[in-house]
């Protein structure tokens, strides 16, 4: 497991979706607050090549939280993130 943090991140409108850009295989989770919190979202990545994955969050995100992406794999990687409302 390989983790990256992003300390105080303002969801301003209530996000539903985190589309990302990654390559690699296996799983990238998003988690809040806490880096052994429950993931309010995971993805599942199988590309050589970079692509544009979605997936619904579990709750609507709102307020100022510390984001922990937890990787599966140290082969994962992570171009880009955003929130959609």
């Amino acid at each position: 497991m390989f983790i990256h943090s992003i300390k105080n991140v303002c969801f301003r409108n209530s996000a539903k979706h985190i589309p990302l850009t990654a390559k690699g295989i296996g799983k990238i989770e998003l988690r809040l607050n806490d880096r052994n919190a429950e993931p309010v979202v995971c993805i599942d990545v199988s590309s050589a090549d970079w692509c544009l994955l979605s997936a619904e969050l579990t709750e609507k995100l709102t307020g100022i939280h510390d984001l922990y992406f937890v990787f599966s794999e140290k082969n994962l990687c992570l171009k880009e993130w955003q929130t959609e409302i």
